[in-house]
């Protein structure tokens, strides 16, 4: 796991690894922090074409961030076979 110091950049290196989006789509949406634990809002576009959004939870360690937790979903209509 690649450690960063500034969240932002670990949150983008980590969309851009784990997603293959476009790259200049990144956007990070929101981000809070609360002592050594971070959440950051995210939304994309993938080379699909689809709209993903996402939260990325980081902890600070060893005075550098980490993730340690997030999920990510796309926004397109569901359907019944999806439920």
């Amino acid at each position: 796991m690649a450690v960063r110091t500034d969240p932002r950049e670990l949150v983008r290196n980590l969309i851009l690894s784990d997603y293959r989006p476009v790259e200049d789509s990144i956007e990070i949406i929101r981000e809070k922090r609360a002592g050594k634990e971070a959440a950051l809002a995210v939304a994309f576009e993938d080379r699909a074409g689809v709209q993903r959004r996402g939260m990325v939870g980081l902890c600070k360690r060893h005075n550098a961030w980490e993730q340690c937790g997030g999920f990510m979903g796309s926004t397109r209509v569901t359907g019944d076979r999806d439920v």
